[in-house]
């Protein structure tokens, strides 16, 4: 686990490291968003599920965190339970994602492999 107070102090923690969830306020300092946070987070190999934070989440917050790719919005003050419920669903999907394209790419391998023998 770690923490970055804003996104030039996350890149090189986000380089040194496989990251596997995400959150992140929906403003951050210097002028920047949660938005250009999940830029940076998409030029990785396995880009990791973005959840967003805001005390002043409302639909329309939530309806643009999901359809420009951020996994959900959680709202300030945090209830415990849900914060660990909505982490836990983004680390789960992530590994599991991982996994498929980890058994997708070494059965392609062998399927080549095979096919040039």
């Amino acid at each position: 686990m770690g923490f970055a107070g804003d996104l030039e102090e996350a890149q090189p923690k986000l380089a040194d490291r496989q990251v596997g969830v995400v959150l992140s306020d929906c403003i951050l300092p210097r002028q920047r968003t949660w938005k250009d946070l999940y830029e940076e987070l998409q030029k990785r190999d396995f880009p990791p599920p973005l959840i967003v934070t805001s005390s002043i989440a409302d639909d329309c917050l939530w309806a643009e965190v999901l359809n420009l790719g951020g996994y959900d919005l959680l709202v300030k003050p945090f209830d415990g339970q849900e914060v660990a419920r909505v982490v836990s669903l983004a680390w789960r999907g992530w590994t599991e994602k991982i996994r498929r394209l980890t058994v997708a790419t070494a059965g392609h391998g062998a399927f080549h492999a095979a096919r040039t023998a």
